[in-house]
């Protein structure tokens, strides 16, 4: 049987779960984790990006946080360098997978989802692996 996460123990993702719903948090943890992923957990905006001092690969966040949206939260941390998204919310919404893209998410899944939709998306938005930081060069004229 073909493993759910192809990535060596030296590659293991970091993935960051964001929604405010503590059994959905809890429930994908576990899942993600038994998978390979090192997982973080932010039930808020402010938590979330708190994490990012960790090296997170992929977020995968509900559409609708208590502090601004999902899609606010890309369009504010979808920058070169930080890390790939993945909106996984309960509502079926053209408007919402439409916006969510635009921002830079890589997919959109929709509640309930599977553990083989939401590990194929995770490493579909990280096929950059292994991450390595963008290099910062210091260029000196004369």
């Amino acid at each position: 049987m073909r493993s759910l996460n192809p990535f060596s123990h030296e590659q293991t993702l970091g993935v960051l779960l964001l929604d405010s719903d503590v059994l959905h948090l809890e429930s994908w943890s576990a899942l993600l984790s038994y998978v390979g992923y090192r997982v973080y957990c932010a039930r808020n905006c402010f938590e979330a990006a708190l994490h990012f001092s960790h090296s997170i690969q992929c977020v995968v966040l509900d559409q609708y946080l208590p502090d601004m949206s999902g899609i606010e939260f890309i369009r504010r941390f979808a920058v070169r360098g930080n890390p790939e998204f993945v909106v996984l919310t309960g509502e079926h919404n053209e408007f919402i997978t439409l916006h969510a893209l635009e921002a830079g998410a890589k997919s959109v899944l929709y509640k309930p989802s599977n553990l083989q939709s939401v590990v194929q998306a995770v490493e579909d938005a990280c096929h950059k692996l292994p991450h390595v930081p963008p290099v910062h060069v210091n260029i000196m004229t004369a």
